[in-house]
């Protein structure tokens, strides 16, 4: 049995401690064998950014068990069993100050708790089998899984208004854009957000493990996906239906929002080959060459897809204001008072239209596109391995990827120029953004890398490994949405990926402290048989995207109604790298650099033009086992990471709507010190 515990308290805004415990039992010797673990993690962080006084703390606690049965039928047959689950829960305290809301002012860090009230409730299950099977020159591998997923979350955003200022000096004077009120659309009153979801995916495999011969193996298998389609256990689903129309946007200007018995069908041609071989040319197991394909699924993105909790004819999430040519009421709240004190506004108790939006509002939607498909991606290498000299081994490889059918979420209701007349019309005049769930992304990455090892002996191991890489997409995900331009233009989107290192360098050593090795006694016993470990990372920074996040017509440059457009291009006389980190906390670019674009149209600056601040860490740990008694033992682990105390400054901010455009305005982990104890009995 392993049991363990460790705390840990990174830069005192979280912390958290974890249990776990490890049973192995031989049920009979040769024959049957049964493994478990339970992992219980305990976490908890406040989440109120800069403002101390927004603080609101939010526990989470996620309990993991597996097991694993073994069963050997001879020396050539095989089946392992699995079966795991995984719950999390999560319940936010209830906001300190409910008498204030939601507070977003351009060019300034908003305040406020319009997120109340919150709570989540996850189940995962997982069963897996697997048979084997060798015989003199193949080993075949057999199996299949079944997966059930279960959510449930009452995640309110907006039952305390929030509201929208473009300046401060609007703020100052009470004169908010507009505001979002989550609602019961048939009443106009506030009401909290609740879902429940399901999901049922199963898989079956084969694989083919093939010696050709002494020199040559292939490896070749099929997996078959079928990830299901999520259902609600409430019978609530909402998604957009589409109207008629030759065009997509023709179909959404006659969309409507109604319940549905799912998002989207499940799709059923999830084959997925694989093939690999391993060469061996001189035949004297000093040499490999290597390469394979293959081909795999995934499944639709969770988060957004829940988000059908806020849609109408049950919930609405409704915006009013300037834009949309509807009045609203500026206020504090009043926690003792019902609705916590804010006012309901009459132009939110009008009733459905019907397309089921509010009558004469605007109502945002997340929606999944019912011609959604399972995304994927092919995989490719071609690998080198050689064995040198002194038990260094030497592996240079090349890797592909290209992915197609990326899942994206983002706002369709939307043409350059609407704005142009001071009005928002959208293709569809019941919503404002419909935040859609599609498949038309995509993604490509070449890369190589090239490693040097020495496994453990005399004393020492060390591993290096170099990366040269390139990402590109179009896409590069946040939770719940993504930020197009120009919804109907996504070429213009494709560009290095905001992930993208083009350089890394990653060492790892491990060392026997040779003090007191070969002592006895209590100096052996106290100061013999420490390890210590190090790794080194070393790597370029990451794009930078400039946008500006204003409203029209101080950003949102192509008048859609949606913000984080770019600019123009900067003149070539404007320094655009090589920055150090005194520039990047003073600011390595001016708002002035970057030209705005005529109204109505889209900047010229591509995306992720610019790269952020490098990267380097050196972490090390010391360890040392004690024997406590024949069948009990510890190991006592320090460790330092960031060591040297770096400063690795985080990415500047790039958007120019903001008072710190061009800086870094915080760094990332400073050194940090971890104690742990692990008793083994």
């Amino acid at each position: 049995m392993d049991v363990g515990t460790a705390f840990f308290v990174p830069e005192g805004w979280r912390r958290g401690n974890q249990f776990n415990v490890r049973v192995d039992h031989e049920l009979r010797p040769g024959k049957d064998r049964l493994y478990g673990n339970f992992y219980r993690t305990d976490s908890y962080a406040v989440t109120g950014g800069i403002r101390p006084a927004f603080n609101r703390p939010t526990p989470n606690t996620t309990h993991f068990g597996n097991i694993n049965y073994t069963h050997t039928f001879s020396s050539s047959k095989l089946n392992e069993f699995r079966a795991g689950v995984m719950r999390l829960v999560g319940l936010p305290d209830v906001p300190a100050h409910l008498e204030i809301p939601g507070i977003t002012i351009t060019g300034v860090t908003g305040f406020g708790q319009s997120g109340y009230p919150n709570g989540w409730w996850q189940t995962n299950w997982d069963f897996k089998d697997i048979y084997t099977v060798v015989t003199s020159k193949h080993q075949l591998k057999m199996g299949g899984e079944l997966r059930q997923m279960y959510g449930s979350a009452t995640n309110t955003n907006n039952y305390i208004p929030a509201y929208q200022f473009s300046s401060l000096l609007n703020f100052a004077d009470d004169e908010s854009l507009q505001m979002t009120r989550y609602v019961d659309p048939r009443s106009g009153e506030p009401f909290t957000a609740y879902s429940e979801l399901t999901q049922t995916e199963w898989a079956v495999f084969l694989d083919d493990s093939w010696k050709v011969g002494r020199t040559l193996t292939i490896n070749a298998g099929l997996r078959y996906e079928n990830y299901g389609t999520f259902k609600d256990t409430d019978d609530t689903l909402r998604n957009v239906v589409f109207g008629p129309g030759a065009t997509f946007q023709e179909q959404l200007a006659s969309a409507r929002v109604d319940f549905v018995d799912r998002f989207y069908p499940a799709d059923n041609n999830n084959l997925g080959p694989r093939l690999g071989f391993a060469w061996d040319p001189r035949g004297d197991g000093k040499m490999s060459i290597r390469g394979g394909y293959g081909l795999s699924y995934d499944r639709l993105m969770n988060l957004p897809a829940e988000n059908y909790r806020n849609s109408p004819p049950l919930r609405a999430s409704v915006v009013l204001g300037q834009f949309f040519g509807t009045q609203f009421t500026y206020s504090l709240g009043d926690p003792t008072k019902p609705y916590l004190g804010y006012p309901v506004d009459p132009a939110l108790q009008v009733g459905l239209d019907s397309r089921n939006g509010v009558i004469g509002a605007r109502v945002n939607l997340t929606a999944v596109d019912p011609a959604l498909r399972s995304p994927y991606v092919h995989n490719w290498f071609v690998g080198f391995q050689r064995e040198l000299w002194g038990g260094i081994v030497a592996d240079a490889n090349y890797l592909g990827s290209a992915g197609r059918s990326l899942h994206n979420a983002y706002n369709v209701n939307r043409y350059v120029g609407d704005l142009i007349d001071g009005r928002f019309d959208g293709f569809n005049p019941s919503f404002s953004a419909i935040t859609m769930v599609r498949s038309n992304s995509s993604s490509d990455f070449n890369g190589g890398t090239v490693q040097l090892r020495r496994g453990f002996r005399g004393g020492y191991m060390l591993q290096g490994a170099y990366t040269f890489g390139r990402a590109m997409n179009d896409a590069d995900l946040a939770v719940g949405s993504t930020n197009f331009q120009d919804a109907a233009d996504l070429g213009a989107e494709w560009a290095l990926a905001g992930y993208d290192v083009t350089h890394k360098l990653a060492v790892v050593g491990l060392l026997e402290v040779p003090f007191f090795k070969s002592s006895t006694g209590l100096g052996h016993r106290i100061l013999g048989g420490w390890q210590l470990a190090g790794s080194a990372i070393l790597q370029t920074g990451t794009p930078l995207n400039v946008t500006n996040g204003a409203s029209f017509p101080s950003g949102d440059y192509n008048a859609d109604g949606n913000g984080g457009d770019r600019p123009n291009a900067p003149a070539s006389s404007v320094k655009q790298s090589g920055w150090s980190n005194a520039e990047y906390l003073s600011g390595i670019f001016a708002a002035s650099d970057f030209p705005k674009p005529a109204p109505g149209q889209n900047g010229t600056l591509v995306r992720n033009a610019f790269r952020g601040p490098g990267y380097i860490d050196i972490s090390v740990s010391l360890s040392k086992k004690f024997d406590l008694s024949p069948k009990v033992s510890a190991e006592l682990r320090l460790d330092a990471f960031n060591a040297v105390n770096r400063v690795n400054l985080a990415d500047p901010n790039m958007d120019l709507s903001s008072t710190n455009f061009g800086k870094s305005t915080s760094q990332l982990n400073p050194r940090a010190f971890q104690t742990g104890v692990r008793l083994r009995f």
